[in-house]
């Protein structure tokens, strides 16, 4: 199967902004939300699919990495998410 990884990218990155700007702003959700969106828009001259392979990795870590469960819960959703739609399921944690 064949997929837009640019697009899948921008797509994930523009729902987590989203999210992030919904949730309170002292919030552990809105913190949550916010590292995934940095971990996406970090643009580099990479092709996509190495890209998207990267931030799955990157959330994977920053939810391994973070003491606060509330945190976690929330990168542990968007990784899921994020490898789901990118075909990335055997990533998963």
């Amino acid at each position: 199967m064949e997929y837009d990884y640019a697009t899948i990218i921008t797509k994930f990155r523009e729902k987590w902004t989203r999210l992030a700007e919904e949730a309170d702003p002292i919030s552990a959700e809105r913190h949550a939300y916010q590292e995934a969106v940095q971990c996406s828009e970090n643009e580099r001259n990479e092709r996509p699919l190495q890209r998207a392979f990267e931030i799955a990795i990157i959330l994977m870590s920053l939810t391994q990495a973070t003491s606060e469960p509330e945190v976690r819960k929330v990168l542990r959703q968007c990784a899921r998410d994020f490898n789901r739609e990118t075909g990335q399921e055997r990533w998963s944690f």
